[in-house]
């Protein structure tokens, strides 16, 4: 059952207010990032939303560890490609909970440039609206923080109502 005691209801409002905060962390962190990369599914709404507030462009991947799909994972390789020869990406997320989902990500992306040499990390920071402060997966731009080892409640973004 769900209940106000099982989830946490990030409401509209605050979604926007976290854009605002991310945007404005982004912009005074003197890192500017050349391409916005947002996971599909939830972390395509927030990636959009920066990409118009930082008027910087917008790719979509489709990495998925929780929900089995027959579609699979696709990460574009040519982004990875494309860090390697200096672009500076900020992928987005709608949370960072136990991390697998960037962990992947970054593996995938980092076997595409196997040829090229090691994935260039200094060039790709990560966003997210909510973030899981009791996993290893940093994240550099994030407006809520949420401890696992003590609050297992779960997130319902606007998007999800």
């Amino acid at each position: 059952m769900v209940d106000a005691t099982t989830i946490i209801d990030y409401s509209y409002p605050e979604f926007l207010s976290g854009i605002d905060s991310i945007a404005a962390r982004i912009e005074g962190s003197g890192w500017d990032p050349d391409l916005i990369v947002g996971i599909v599914r939830g972390g395509a709404v927030p990636a959009v939303y920066l990409s118009h507030k930082l008027k910087i462009p917008v790719q979509m991947v489709h990495w998925n560890t929780r929900d089995d799909t027959e579609w699979g994972n696709e990460s574009n390789a040519w982004i990875p490609e494309e860090i390697a020869g200096g672009l500076k990406v900020l992928i987005v997320d709608d949370i960072v909970d136990g991390g697998d989902t960037i962990k992947e990500l970054l593996e995938d992306w980092q076997t595409s440039v196997a040829g090229l040499g090691k994935l260039n990390t200094d060039n790709i920071k990560v966003a997210a609206l909510w973030y899981n402060t009791a996993q290893d997966v940093v994240v550099d731009f994030y407006h809520k923080t949420v401890d696992r080892n003590e609050d297992q409640r779960w997130v319902i973004f606007p998007w999800e109502a």
